[in-house]
């Protein structure tokens, strides 16, 4: 993240917790905000008073996801439009999304390397 954005990003989506959370509020611009699924950030650890940390609650639903499921199959609702982009084209997505000019919402696309170990 530093080579890609050396000023810093202005949010940080927690979903791993522990060492990847307290580390992920180095990577955070002034003003930034640290939010996380797995536990209660503690802003304290970042060392910093200019950033931010919350925690959002989620809890899977299956009747719910079910019949959201059952919606989508019989065509009664429709997901919202989106424009997938790559990460490295964030600059242009934000002009794209402040100019107006894209219906529904903007996914930047992270490429991953897996690398696997193999033992013979």
């Amino acid at each position: 993240i530093k080579e890609l954005a050396p000023e810093g990003i202005d949010i940080v989506f927690d979903t791993i917790g522990g060492e990847v959370q307290r580390n992920s509020y180095r990577t955070l611009k002034h003003a930034g905000r640290l939010v996380s699924i797995i536990s209660v950030p503690n802003s304290g650890e970042a060392g910093r008073p200019d950033v931010t940390a919350d925690f959002v609650f989620v809890s899977p639903n299956g009747t719910q996801l079910r019949a959201i499921s059952k919606l989508l199959e019989e065509g009664a609702i429709r997901p919202a439009p989106y424009k997938v982009m790559m990460l490295e084209e964030a600059a242009k997505a934000q002009e794209l999304s402040q100019g107006g000019h894209v219906r529904g919402k903007i996914v930047l696309k992270v490429r991953q390397t897996v690398q696997r170990e193999v033992t013979l």
